[in-house]
């Protein structure tokens, strides 16, 4: 008797991440957006990144999910402001790991504003960060 199929919900709940647990704000901005509510990811993303004291690393992961609801609702200039925010965290913590991570954000917004020869640069700089 065959095994009846995973729900694809029920698999990536199961799945295993050696990344450190993400915000219970960015579950639920991410949740959003795998639902295809982009508008009420980019709310939910917006208001938890109002609270105070937020760490960096928190910070980094709202702006990531907003950015890709922004970038769902084709509102790129958003996404810019969001990726330029992620790398000045980037800069302040001084972590080339975040550092890298929003490079690569930025060169993916400015491949969608079809800014490719900038983006490329960006990409580049990116690995270069990472290396």
């Amino acid at each position: 008797m065959a095994k009846p199929a995973r729900s694809p919900s029920l698999h990536r709940a199961t799945r295993v991440s050696s990344a450190r647990p993400q915000p219970p704000a960015s579950t639920a901005v991410q949740d959003f957006a795998r639902a295809g509510l982009h508008e009420q990811a980019v709310a939910a993303g917006t208001a938890a990144l109002a609270a105070p004291r937020l760490a960096p690393a928190a910070r980094l992961a709202l702006l990531d999910a907003r950015l890709n609801s922004l970038l769902a609702l084709l509102r790129l200039n958003d996404a810019e402001a969001d990726a330029d925010a992620m790398l000045a965290i980037a800069k302040s913590t001084k972590s080339v790991v975040h550092e890298a991570h929003a490079l690569a954000c930025l060169a993916h917004v400015q491949a969608r504003q079809e800014r490719t020869d900038v983006a490329l640069v960006t990409a580049a700089a990116a690995v270069a960060a990472a290396r």
